[in-house]
Protein backbone atom coordinates (compact mmCIF):
# COMPACT_ATOMS: atom_id res chain seq x y z
CA UNK A 1 0.00 0.00 0.00
CA UNK A 2 2.60 2.55 1.14
CA UNK A 3 4.38 1.08 -2.27
CA UNK A 4 1.55 2.27 -4.62
CA UNK A 5 1.29 5.91 -2.83
CA UNK A 6 4.82 6.20 -3.39
CA UNK A 7 3.86 5.44 -7.05
CA UNK A 8 1.37 7.73 -7.57
CA UNK A 9 2.49 10.25 -5.92
CA UNK A 10 5.76 10.41 -8.01
CA UNK A 11 3.47 9.89 -11.25
CA UNK A 12 1.57 13.33 -9.59
CA UNK A 13 4.54 15.06 -9.06
CA UNK A 14 5.63 14.30 -12.52
CA UNK A 15 2.29 15.42 -13.85
CA UNK A 16 2.86 18.98 -11.80
CA UNK A 17 6.68 19.16 -13.09
CA UNK A 18 5.70 18.95 -16.75
CA UNK A 19 3.28 22.14 -16.18
CA UNK A 20 6.30 24.24 -15.35
CA UNK A 21 8.25 23.01 -18.25
CA UNK A 22 8.35 26.19 -20.44
CA UNK A 23 9.78 28.56 -17.50
CA UNK A 24 11.53 26.33 -15.26
CA UNK A 25 13.20 24.12 -17.12
CA UNK A 26 16.78 24.03 -15.50
CA UNK A 27 14.78 22.55 -11.96
CA UNK A 28 12.66 20.33 -14.32
CA UNK A 29 15.98 18.56 -15.47
CA UNK A 30 17.03 18.43 -11.39
CA UNK A 31 13.58 16.63 -10.57
CA UNK A 32 14.01 14.29 -13.22
CA UNK A 33 17.35 13.24 -12.42
CA UNK A 34 16.38 12.72 -8.82
CA UNK A 35 13.33 10.66 -10.03
CA UNK A 36 15.29 8.17 -12.18
CA UNK A 37 17.86 7.86 -9.24
CA UNK A 38 14.97 7.02 -6.45
CA UNK A 39 15.26 9.91 -4.39
CA UNK A 40 12.52 10.34 -1.56
CA UNK A 41 9.24 12.71 -2.24
CA UNK A 42 10.20 14.72 1.00
CA UNK A 43 13.73 15.43 -0.73
CA UNK A 44 12.16 16.66 -4.38
CA UNK A 45 10.00 18.65 -1.94
CA UNK A 46 13.15 20.28 -0.43
CA UNK A 47 14.43 21.19 -3.49
CA UNK A 48 11.62 22.68 -4.87
CA UNK A 49 10.74 25.28 -2.79
CA UNK A 50 14.35 25.75 -1.65
CA UNK A 51 16.45 25.56 -4.85
CA UNK A 52 14.03 26.89 -6.94
CA UNK A 53 14.09 30.34 -5.82
CA UNK A 54 18.32 30.32 -6.63
CA UNK A 55 16.61 29.83 -10.56
CA UNK A 56 16.23 32.92 -12.74
CA UNK A 57 13.00 32.67 -14.50
CA UNK A 58 13.62 36.44 -16.12
CA UNK A 59 16.46 38.82 -17.65
CA UNK A 60 14.88 41.57 -15.54
CA UNK A 61 14.53 39.96 -11.67
CA UNK A 62 17.74 41.59 -9.96
CA UNK A 63 17.90 44.88 -12.22
CA UNK A 64 17.33 47.37 -9.99
CA UNK A 65 13.84 48.93 -11.58
CA UNK A 66 12.66 45.31 -10.21
CA UNK A 67 12.98 46.59 -6.76
CA UNK A 68 9.98 49.14 -7.43
CA UNK A 69 7.92 47.25 -10.13
CA UNK A 70 5.77 44.25 -10.72
CA UNK A 71 6.06 43.14 -14.63
CA UNK A 72 2.63 42.46 -15.75
CA UNK A 73 3.29 41.28 -19.75
CA UNK A 74 0.60 42.78 -21.93
CA UNK A 75 1.23 41.37 -25.45
CA UNK A 76 -1.14 42.34 -28.46
CA UNK A 77 -0.94 39.87 -31.08
CA UNK A 78 2.55 37.80 -29.82
CA UNK A 79 2.67 36.77 -33.54
CA UNK A 80 2.63 40.16 -35.55
CA UNK A 81 4.83 42.01 -32.75
CA UNK A 82 8.25 42.27 -31.89
CA UNK A 83 7.57 44.35 -27.98
CA UNK A 84 6.75 42.75 -24.88
CA UNK A 85 5.19 45.55 -23.64
CA UNK A 86 4.43 45.99 -19.92
CA UNK A 87 2.80 48.96 -17.71
CA UNK A 88 4.35 49.54 -14.29
CA UNK A 89 2.57 48.47 -11.34
CA UNK A 90 0.37 46.43 -13.50
CA UNK A 91 -1.26 49.83 -14.01
CA UNK A 92 -4.55 49.15 -17.32
CA UNK A 93 -3.39 51.47 -19.67
CA UNK A 94 -6.39 53.65 -20.93
CA UNK A 95 -8.34 51.47 -23.82
CA UNK A 96 -6.59 50.98 -26.84
CA UNK A 97 -2.95 52.77 -25.82
CA UNK A 98 -1.51 49.27 -25.93
CA UNK A 99 -2.53 49.17 -29.91
CA UNK A 100 -1.36 53.23 -30.27
CA UNK A 101 1.99 52.15 -29.31
CA UNK A 102 2.53 48.77 -30.45
CA UNK A 103 1.68 50.03 -33.96
CA UNK A 104 4.15 52.82 -33.96
CA UNK A 105 6.72 50.43 -32.16
CA UNK A 106 6.65 47.94 -35.38
CA UNK A 107 6.37 51.25 -37.35
CA UNK A 108 9.27 52.43 -35.93
CA UNK A 109 11.01 48.97 -36.31
CA UNK A 110 10.50 48.79 -40.05
CA UNK A 111 11.76 52.01 -40.93
CA UNK A 112 15.27 50.95 -38.62
CA UNK A 113 15.26 47.96 -40.18
CA UNK A 114 15.09 49.21 -43.73
CA UNK A 115 17.42 52.40 -43.37
CA UNK A 116 20.47 49.91 -41.59
CA UNK A 117 19.70 47.37 -44.29
CA UNK A 118 18.50 44.89 -41.33
CA UNK A 119 17.13 41.24 -42.20
CA UNK A 120 16.75 41.31 -38.10
CA UNK A 121 15.72 42.81 -35.46
CA UNK A 122 16.01 41.73 -31.69
CA UNK A 123 12.67 41.72 -29.61
CA UNK A 124 12.26 44.58 -26.99
CA UNK A 125 10.96 44.51 -23.85
CA UNK A 126 9.17 48.06 -23.58
CA UNK A 127 8.18 49.61 -19.90
CA UNK A 128 5.58 52.11 -19.33
CA UNK A 129 6.03 54.68 -16.77
CA UNK A 130 2.84 56.86 -15.96
CA UNK A 131 4.83 58.73 -12.70
CA UNK A 132 6.72 61.52 -13.60
CA UNK A 133 8.85 60.89 -10.39
CA UNK A 134 9.26 56.96 -10.33
CA UNK A 135 10.55 57.50 -14.30
CA UNK A 136 13.24 59.73 -13.02
CA UNK A 137 14.15 58.10 -10.44
CA UNK A 138 14.75 55.03 -12.55
CA UNK A 139 16.03 57.01 -15.73
CA UNK A 140 18.44 58.61 -13.89
CA UNK A 141 17.15 62.45 -15.88
CA UNK A 142 14.79 65.21 -15.49
CA UNK A 143 11.50 65.31 -17.16
CA UNK A 144 9.94 68.93 -17.87
CA UNK A 145 7.05 69.87 -16.36
CA UNK A 146 4.99 70.22 -19.37
CA UNK A 147 6.97 67.55 -21.36
CA UNK A 148 4.00 64.76 -21.49
CA UNK A 149 6.37 62.00 -23.23
CA UNK A 150 10.43 60.61 -22.82
CA UNK A 151 12.10 57.78 -23.46
CA UNK A 152 15.28 56.38 -22.37
CA UNK A 153 17.09 53.63 -23.46
CA UNK A 154 17.96 51.58 -20.52
CA UNK A 155 20.17 49.07 -22.04
CA UNK A 156 20.29 46.00 -24.91
CA UNK A 157 16.72 45.09 -25.22
CA UNK A 158 15.16 46.69 -23.07
CA UNK A 159 13.14 50.67 -23.55
CA UNK A 160 11.39 52.73 -21.03
CA UNK A 161 8.85 55.75 -22.10
CA UNK A 162 7.08 58.18 -19.81
CA UNK A 163 3.86 58.62 -20.57
CA UNK A 164 1.61 61.52 -18.44
CA UNK A 165 -1.10 60.15 -17.41
CA UNK A 166 -2.96 63.52 -16.89
CA UNK A 167 -2.55 63.68 -20.83
CA UNK A 168 -5.89 62.30 -22.20
CA UNK A 169 -4.36 61.11 -25.71
CA UNK A 170 -0.97 60.88 -27.40
CA UNK A 171 -0.05 62.33 -30.36
CA UNK A 172 1.22 59.80 -32.49
CA UNK A 173 3.77 61.58 -34.57
CA UNK A 174 5.41 62.56 -31.85
CA UNK A 175 5.35 59.03 -30.39
CA UNK A 176 6.72 57.73 -33.24
CA UNK A 177 9.61 59.97 -33.06
CA UNK A 178 10.47 58.83 -29.21
CA UNK A 179 10.20 55.57 -30.23
CA UNK A 180 12.17 55.76 -33.19
CA UNK A 181 14.95 57.25 -31.49
CA UNK A 182 15.59 55.05 -28.73
CA UNK A 183 15.79 52.04 -30.83
CA UNK A 184 18.09 53.48 -32.70
CA UNK A 185 19.91 53.74 -29.58
CA UNK A 186 19.37 49.74 -29.67
CA UNK A 187 20.88 49.36 -32.95
CA UNK A 188 24.21 51.35 -31.95
CA UNK A 189 24.23 48.56 -29.14
CA UNK A 190 23.62 46.00 -30.92
CA UNK A 191 26.19 46.72 -34.20
CA UNK A 192 29.25 48.22 -31.45
CA UNK A 193 28.85 45.79 -28.12
CA UNK A 194 31.10 46.23 -25.51
CA UNK A 195 32.45 49.10 -27.99
CA UNK A 196 29.01 51.24 -27.46
CA UNK A 197 30.94 52.64 -24.33
CA UNK A 198 33.97 54.13 -26.52
CA UNK A 199 31.04 56.12 -29.04
CA UNK A 200 31.20 59.27 -28.47
CA UNK A 201 27.48 60.50 -27.14
CA UNK A 202 26.82 63.65 -29.46
CA UNK A 203 27.68 60.21 -32.09
CA UNK A 204 24.73 58.25 -30.40
CA UNK A 205 22.71 60.84 -30.09
CA UNK A 206 23.17 62.67 -33.53
CA UNK A 207 22.14 59.39 -35.24
CA UNK A 208 19.23 58.78 -33.37
CA UNK A 209 17.88 62.03 -34.18
CA UNK A 210 18.83 62.01 -37.43
CA UNK A 211 16.78 58.57 -37.83
CA UNK A 212 13.64 60.02 -35.96
CA UNK A 213 13.36 63.72 -37.24
CA UNK A 214 11.68 64.50 -40.39
CA UNK A 215 13.50 67.28 -42.91
CA UNK A 216 11.40 70.27 -41.89
CA UNK A 217 12.73 69.44 -37.64
CA UNK A 218 16.13 69.22 -38.79
CA UNK A 219 15.85 72.45 -40.62
CA UNK A 220 14.13 74.09 -37.93
CA UNK A 221 17.12 73.06 -35.27
CA UNK A 222 19.76 73.40 -37.56
CA UNK A 223 18.84 76.89 -37.91
CA UNK A 224 18.97 77.27 -34.08
CA UNK A 225 22.29 75.91 -34.45
CA UNK A 226 23.32 78.36 -36.37
CA UNK A 227 21.79 81.30 -34.46
CA UNK A 228 23.33 80.17 -31.41
CA UNK A 229 27.05 79.00 -32.71
CA UNK A 230 28.55 81.61 -30.22
CA UNK A 231 28.17 79.49 -27.65
CA UNK A 232 31.28 78.35 -25.74
CA UNK A 233 29.77 74.58 -25.41
CA UNK A 234 29.58 73.86 -29.41
CA UNK A 235 33.29 74.77 -30.02
CA UNK A 236 34.82 71.38 -29.71
CA UNK A 237 33.15 67.96 -30.21
CA UNK A 238 33.73 67.40 -26.15
CA UNK A 239 31.70 70.39 -24.99
CA UNK A 240 29.38 69.02 -27.22
CA UNK A 241 29.37 65.92 -25.31
CA UNK A 242 29.67 67.83 -22.45
CA UNK A 243 25.95 70.32 -22.88
CA UNK A 244 24.11 66.61 -23.94
CA UNK A 245 24.89 65.56 -20.71
CA UNK A 246 24.30 68.29 -18.84
CA UNK A 247 21.39 68.90 -15.98
CA UNK A 248 22.44 72.44 -14.84
CA UNK A 249 20.59 73.93 -18.41
CA UNK A 250 17.69 72.52 -20.49
CA UNK A 251 18.62 75.23 -22.88
CA UNK A 252 22.51 74.04 -23.42
CA UNK A 253 21.04 70.45 -23.30
CA UNK A 254 18.86 70.67 -26.28
CA UNK A 255 21.55 72.95 -28.14
CA UNK A 256 24.20 69.63 -27.77
CA UNK A 257 21.38 67.64 -29.31
CA UNK A 258 20.52 70.05 -32.08
CA UNK A 259 24.67 70.30 -32.72
CA UNK A 260 24.71 66.41 -32.80
CA UNK A 261 21.83 66.11 -35.26
CA UNK A 262 23.14 68.92 -37.70
CA UNK A 263 27.16 67.74 -37.41
CA UNK A 264 25.98 63.31 -38.11
CA UNK A 265 23.55 65.15 -40.73
CA UNK A 266 26.68 67.14 -42.16
CA UNK A 267 29.42 63.54 -41.79
CA UNK A 268 26.21 61.66 -43.66
CA UNK A 269 26.07 64.18 -46.35
CA UNK A 270 29.57 64.14 -46.88
CA UNK A 271 30.62 60.41 -46.52
CA UNK A 272 27.37 59.03 -47.18
CA UNK A 273 25.62 56.26 -44.71
CA UNK A 274 27.28 53.54 -45.94
CA UNK A 275 30.52 54.89 -45.17
CA UNK A 276 29.59 56.51 -41.44
CA UNK A 277 28.43 52.68 -40.77
CA UNK A 278 31.60 51.22 -41.81
CA UNK A 279 32.92 53.28 -38.91
CA UNK A 280 30.64 51.37 -36.58
CA UNK A 281 31.08 48.01 -37.93
CA UNK A 282 34.72 48.44 -38.16
CA UNK A 283 35.06 49.34 -33.90
CA UNK A 284 34.34 45.89 -32.34
CA UNK A 285 36.67 43.78 -34.05
CA UNK A 286 39.08 46.30 -33.59
CA UNK A 287 38.35 48.00 -29.95
CA UNK A 288 39.30 50.98 -31.17
CA UNK A 289 37.00 54.50 -30.12
CA UNK A 290 34.79 56.07 -32.74
CA UNK A 291 38.13 59.07 -32.97
CA UNK A 292 40.32 56.13 -33.97
CA UNK A 293 38.40 54.35 -36.73
CA UNK A 294 36.52 57.24 -38.31
CA UNK A 295 40.15 58.65 -39.67
CA UNK A 296 41.11 54.73 -40.90
CA UNK A 297 37.59 54.67 -42.67
CA UNK A 298 37.18 57.66 -44.40
CA UNK A 299 41.00 59.26 -44.13
CA UNK A 300 39.89 62.23 -42.03
CA UNK A 301 40.69 63.77 -38.71
CA UNK A 302 37.31 63.69 -37.23
CA UNK A 303 38.05 66.85 -35.40
CA UNK A 304 39.13 68.72 -38.07
CA UNK A 305 36.24 67.75 -39.63
CA UNK A 306 34.23 69.44 -37.24
CA UNK A 307 36.17 72.38 -37.01
CA UNK A 308 35.93 73.41 -40.67
CA UNK A 309 31.94 72.39 -40.52
CA UNK A 310 32.03 74.62 -36.90
CA UNK A 311 33.40 77.66 -39.15
CA UNK A 312 30.93 77.40 -42.32
CA UNK A 313 28.32 77.76 -40.35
Amino acid sequence: MLENFFCKSNAFLLIIISIWTSLRMKIVRLLLILLASGCSIFLLIILLFFVFPFFQTSNYENTPERKLFTYDPLLLEPAKTHFLLSYKNNQQPPEGQIHYLLSALEKSRQKLMSDFNLSTYPSIFVLVFTDRQQYETVANIHVVDQQPLSGFFHDQGRVYFFIDSAEPSIDFSEFLSLSMHEMTHEIMKEKLNESFKLTPIWFLEGMAEYECRPESIKKERNQSVKSNKNKKYMNTLDTVDAAIRSRKSQDEMLLGYYTALYFVDHLIDKYGFEKVMQVVDSMPSTDKSFYDAFPEVTGDKLEDVYAGWFLGL
